[in-house]
């Protein structure tokens, strides 16, 4: 426990509070759009959405079931984006893929599309 805390304090030590707005006011992000990933094989689908002045950015990568159009996920974004985080949603499987539930389970697949859009988004 005491190493997770510490990982926890290390944590907040290196990020700055979110500015906090008057409530009410909803600043237009800086980007909010969607985009595609090429990957080299590939052209992942996402969507990127960019408060001013964003303190991190958080990375919603879907493999199955739900997508970046999930209800749910949107309004976690938005919750995150109002908090001064950016956000990117994607789908790890191009739309022909879907189907085949077989790529679900490809952890290589899922994980070599993962690593680009994640280096990117560190970067």
């Amino acid at each position: 426990m005491a190493g997770r805390t510490a990982l926890l304090q290390a944590a907040r030590d290196g990020v700055r509070e979110p500015a906090i707005t008057a409530p009410g006011i909803d600043d237009p992000p800086l980007c909010d759009k969607n985009i595609e990933i090429d990957t080299g094989t590939v052209r992942l689908a996402g969507h990127l959405t960019i408060p001013e002045d964003p303190i991190g950015m958080v990375v919603f990568a879907h493999g199955s079931g739900s997508s970046r159009h999930s209800p749910r996920n949107r309004c976690v974004a938005d919750i995150l984006n109002r908090a001064g985080l950016a956000t990117l949603l994607f789908d790890l499987l191009c739309v022909g893929e879907g189907g085949d539930r077989t790529l679900v389970f490809d952890i290589d697949l899922l994980s070599e599309r993962l690593v680009d859009p994640t280096s990117r988004a560190s970067a």
